[in-house]
């Protein structure tokens, strides 16, 4: 009931999950993986049965938004961790989004986030409107 437990609460109720962070690294940010330790909270996240983990979360979806300069290819580590962290955590339905070579010199980054964009409100009525 600690009030240090606030976040993990709110996210283990949240019926859907919104990422979004740059490419960084092949990842993200290091303080989204600080996020992601705050929610790994034991009897209220997830628990284990046996063995096994358990995910405890109720949300029914998370979607993962990231930009990078160059293209990002197999090496999206970033994006394959959260979809780990949020199956081991109880939510199995995941969405990766990108906007890829925004810095590369002859694309058009206007065109890329214009193109990313329509992906994620897609994304977005499919959520809504199942």
């Amino acid at each position: 009931d600690d009030d240090f437990f606030r976040y993990a609460r709110a996210f283990q109720q949240a019926d859907l999950v919104l990422f979004a962070a740059p490419y960084w690294d092949l990842s993200f940010p290091s303080i989204l993986k600080i996020w992601v330790e705050n929610m790994y909270v034991r009897n209220l996240t997830f628990r284990y049965e046996n063995d096994r983990c358990i995910g405890l979360c109720r949300g029914r979806e998370a979607v993962y938004i990231t930009t990078s300069g160059s293209p990002i290819g197999e090496n999206d580590w970033g994006s394959g961790y959260m979809r780990a962290v949020m199956n081991a955590l109880g939510i199995s339905n995941f969405t990766s989004l990108s906007a890829e070579g925004l810095d590369l010199e002859g694309n058009h980054a206007d065109t890329i986030l214009a193109e990313a964009k329509q992906r994620v409100l897609q994304a977005a009525q499919n959520l809504l409107y199942p």
